[in-house]
C-alpha cells in the first residue's frame, strides 16, 4: 500500500511541475518562448501573432495602503475598483490550442495561457 501511494505522490508532483514549464514556455516550431523575453525575440521565433490587442485587469493591492499614494489611498478605502491596461497577443494553428501571451509596460512578456481550440 505504501508503495502505491508513494507513486501516486511522485506522479502527482511530477504533473504539476509539468503544468507549471507549459505556463513559463511555449514552443514555436523549434524555439522556446519563454516569460520574461521582449517582443522582438517573440515576432524573430514565432512570427506575427494571429491578432494583437488590449485588455484590462482588474488591480488587487495586496500590501500596506499607506505606501500608496494619497489618490490610491482613497480610492482603495471607497472600494473603488483599480484597473491596469496589458497587450495581449494571441498564437494558434488548426488543431492546437490558442496561446494568449500578456506583455507589461515594457514590452517584456509576464505569462502565457492557453485558451480554447483553435
Amino acid at each position: 500500500m505504501n508503495k502505491y501511494l508513494l507513486s501516486l505522490v511522485f506522479l502527482l508532483l511530477t504533473q504539476s511541475y509539468n503544468a507549471y514549464s507549459a505556463s513559463t514556455m511555449m514552443r514555436c516550431g523549434s524555439n522556446l518562448v519563454k516569460v520574461q523575453d521582449d517582443k522582438s525575440t517573440i515576432i524573430q521565433k514565432c512570427g506575427a501573432p494571429i491578432t494583437k490587442e488590449f485588455i484590462e485587469r482588474e488591480w488587487h493591492y495586496k500590501g500596506d495602503p499607506e505606501k500608496l499614494s494619497k489618490p490610491l489611498q482613497y480610492r482603495l478605502k471607497k472600494g473603488l475598483k483599480l484597473y491596469y491596461t496589458v497587450e495581449q497577443w494571441t498564437y494558434g494553428k488548426p488543431g492546437s490550442f490558442y496561446k494568449h501571451l500578456i506583455f507589461n509596460d515594457n514590452g517584456i512578456l509576464q505569462e502565457i495561457n492557453t485558451g480554447k481550440r483553435y
